[in-house]
C-alpha cells in the first residue's frame, strides 16, 4: 500500500524549493491569528525551519509537515503536530493556497493523511481546532466524519474580538 498519495495528490516533505510558498503563507497576516503568529518571518527563518523538518524524525519533533502537490503544483501544506504516540493522537492543520481552494484538494489531502495516521502511525484519533466562524472548515471536517466534541470559549482573538473555537475529532475506524 502506498501512503500519502493518490492519482492527483502527493503529500511530501518540504524542500528548499518550497521556501517561497511557505514564506508567503507564513507571512499572510490575515492567517496569523490561527497559528499564534504575531510577526513576519524571514526567508532565512523559513529555510532553517524546512532544513530542521528534514533533519528530525516524527518521534523527535512530534510533528509532520507536508507540502500538498496537486497535479504537480504546490497548492498548500498540511501538518500533523502535537503527535502523542503514548496516547495515540495528533492535531491536524491544513492550508490551501487561495488560488487552489474549492477544488477538493483539502478533502483528498485530509483523507490521505488520515489513512496514514490510522494505518501507518497507528494513531487512534486526529483532531482539529476550528474557529466557529470558519464555516468552510467546519463543513469540510464534518464531511470527512470529524465530530464536534467541545467548544473553547473566547479562545482566539481576531480584529479585537474573541472567537469561540470548536474541537473536531476523528476516531480511528473500527474496521482497521
Amino acid at each position: 500500500m502506498r501512503y500519502l498519495q493518490n492519482e492527483h495528490i502527493i503529500l511530501r516533505a518540504p524542500e528548499i524549493k518550497d521556501i517561497e510558498h511557505v514564506y508567503r503563507w507564513e507571512n499572510d497576516s490575515s492567517l496569523w491569528f490561527l497559528g499564534n503568529s504575531i510577526e513576519p518571518i524571514s526567508h532565512y527563518t523559513v529555510k532553517n525551519y524546512i532544513e530542521r523538518c528534514t533533519q528530525t524524525t516524527i518521534a523527535e519533533s512530534r510533528q509532520l509537515k507536508l507540502i500538498i502537490e496537486y497535479n504537480q503544483k504546490v497548492t498548500g501544506c498540511l501538518d500533523l503536530y502535537e503527535i502523542d504516540f503514548l496516547n495515540k493522537k495528533a492535531e491536524i492543520g491544513i492550508l490551501i493556497d487561495p488560488e487552489y481552494q474549492k477544488q477538493h484538494i483539502a478533502t483528498q489531502a485530509i483523507n490521505l493523511v488520515s489513512e496514514y495516521a490510522f494505518k501507518f502511525l497507528d494513531l487512534q484519533q486526529i483532531y482539529a481546532y476550528i474557529a466557529e466562524n470558519n464555516t468552510a472548515s467546519i463543513q469540510l471536517f464534518e464531511k470527512l466524519n470529524f465530530q464536534k466534541s467541545g467548544t473553547l470559549h473566547h479562545w482566539i482573538k481576531k480584529d479585537g474580538e474573541f472567537i469561540n473555537v470548536s474541537i473536531y475529532q476523528k476516531l480511528r475506524p473500527n474496521q482497521l
